[in-house]
């Protein structure tokens, strides 16, 4: 039995932590258990991180090498990646490749489940790229949906050209 997934609700934005934090300092320390100076520092931190997260994006890479994530249940991989891609085309930034090889291949070409994710990343300024050697080799060349196919010199050179790549397997 396979439980549905919802991937409907919003990642929080810099400008809804830093609200609850407002509404936090309005109602007051009394009946806290926690010294309010840790929320402050949590909520410094955070907001941190997702400046670095927001100035790393538009040079980064976005490595694809299967349909799922992760070893163990196949089908698990599938939804993690599709949550994967659903969350990453709601954050404010938009990564600048995403990058797909061997049978990652198949989530760029016609029947694939994050494809609506794909359009919204690709129209906000993503470069799709799908390996052409690998899109021959799964006879997925005239299936491609989106993005372009390169050989693989031109995947190297997206990766060295960006200061962080994630790969996903």
């Amino acid at each position: 039995m396979s439980a549905s997934r919802d991937y409907s609700k919003p990642i929080p934005s810099r400008r809804s932590i830093l609200l609850a934090s407002e509404k936090r300092q309005s109602s007051g320390p009394e009946g806290s258990l926690v010294n309010p100076d840790y929320f402050s520092m949590l909520e410094e931190q955070t907001a941190h991180q997702m400046e670095i997260t927001a100035s790393l994006a538009p040079q980064t890479a976005i490595l694809i090498n299967g349909t799922g994530i992760g070893q163990g249940d196949h089908q698990l991989g599938i939804t993690l990646m599709k949550g994967f891609f659903y969350s990453l085309s709601q954050l404010e930034e938009v990564v600048r490749y995403i990058l797909f090889i061997n049978s990652g291949v198949f989530l760029a070409a016609e029947g694939s489940d994050i494809l609506p994710y794909l359009y919204i990343m690709e129209e906000r300024g993503a470069e799709i790229i799908s390996s052409s050697t690998c899109l021959e080799h799964y006879q997925l060349r005239e299936k491609l949906r989106i993005g372009t196919a390169a050989n693989m010199f031109t995947i190297t050179e997206k990766l060295m050209n960006s200061l962080r790549v994630i790969t996903l397997k």
